[in-house]
């Protein structure tokens, strides 16, 4: 009997268990799938390689300095003839390293006469941002025809990889933040929608 008692209340608790609900366990599913996302993972973004850049040129791609220093990118010297003059050209490719790191994902294009149009971009990945907790968040209200909840939680970042350590990351800021959010988890902020499978972060809602 107690068996049947103990089997009849999980399946009455499964049943209350809905997606649409406001809950924080909801909340915090739908802002890990957006922090799981490449929008949100613990990534910073390089063009896409391989790419070359004049010698005199490279100071400007400041993280693509650090990458070849940390052994992410490898570069190639080669000399090119324009007319009588010469310049040093530098082809920048990925290591082995480097490639284990890679991510590519889409986005927007940034120019207004292309708003929509979906870009390929790259980036190179240290961690993996995990929700640590939701701190609270409104009652869900119309806005726009859609139901949506502002949230605030706070996240970690796990598995960050060891090239990190090195000084030349030390001025990147958000790198920083992130090596250290596992002992002070950082706070955030996020607005969800509500669909008919449930709750979405606002950044991977598609019409």
């Amino acid at each position: 009997m107690k068996k049947i008692i103990v089997f009849g209340l999980v399946l009455t608790l499964s049943a209350c268990s809905n997606p649409q609900d406001p809950t924080e366990a909801n909340f915090k599913v739908a802002i890990q799938d957006f922090l799981s996302s490449r929008k949100g993972e613990a990534c910073i973004e390089v063009p896409d390689l391989p790419f070359e850049v004049s010698k005199s040129s490279l100071a400007f791609h400041f993280d693509l300095k650090k990458f070849i220093s940390v052994g992410l990118v490898n570069s190639t010297e080669t000399e090119k003839k324009e007319g009588n003059s010469k310049e040093t050209v530098l082809t920048l490719s990925l290591t082995d390293m480097g490639k284990s790191a890679l991510k590519k994902f889409e986005k927007p294009y940034s120019y207004a006469f292309a708003m929509g149009v979906l870009q390929s971009h790259s980036a190179l990945c240290y961690g993996e941002h995990r929700v640590v907790d939701i701190l609270n968040f409104t009652e869900p209200a119309d806005f726009g025809g859609q139901k949506i909840s502002r949230v605030n939680f706070t996240y970690t970042t796990k598995n960050i990889s060891q090239w990190t350590n090195n000084k030349v990351f030390q001025s990147n800021g958000r790198l920083f933040r992130d090596i250290k959010s596992e002992s002070e988890p950082i706070k955030d902020k996020a607005t969800l929608m509500l669909t008919n499978k449930g709750w979405v972060h606002k950044k991977l809602f598609r019409n």
